[in-house]
């Protein structure tokens, strides 16, 4: 009985490890896609935004043209509001692809470490088993 029982909590504690570390790293795929994705989204965003402010600004300034004001003072802050909103914007995306990023690390981290502690965990309940099963010696 101990010559087939050992082998087997042997493969089946190598298994359980191999699928720690692979289901570990296809989370951290996934985490590192969606930080590149949230990047991606964040770029389009800026640009989306920057294009309309260029709008905006096109037609504020022909609008003052047309009245007559000269005031430049709300030209250049309508152009910072504008910058500052698609500056966040990407802040904001590079923050999110960064948390994401630490999050891909973090679950490549924790299934190494808790492939390790199946692998102790199964060769010490095999290494006791084979005590146990192994005949007296008198």
């Amino acid at each position: 009985m101990t010559a087939a029982v050992l082998p087997l909590m042997l493969a089946g504690t190598a298994l359980q490890t191999m699928g720690t570390l692979q289901a570990g790293k296809a989370q951290s795929e996934a985490l590192a896609r969606r930080a590149r994705i949230e990047r991606q989204q964040a770029s389009a965003e800026e640009g989306m935004l920057r294009r309309q402010s260029r709008h905006m600004l096109g037609t504020q300034a022909a609008a003052m043209s047309q009245s007559g004001a000269k005031d430049q003072n709300i030209m250049r802050q309508s152009t910072l509001s504008a910058e500052l909103d698609a500056l966040k914007v990407r802040y904001e995306g590079a923050l999110k692809g960064s948390e994401l990023d630490w999050q891909s690390k973090v679950a490549k981290r924790e299934s190494r470490m808790l492939a390790g502690a199946q692998l102790l965990s199964g060769t010490a309940s095999a290494y006791t088993s084979g005590r146990l099963l192994a005949p007296k010696k008198t």
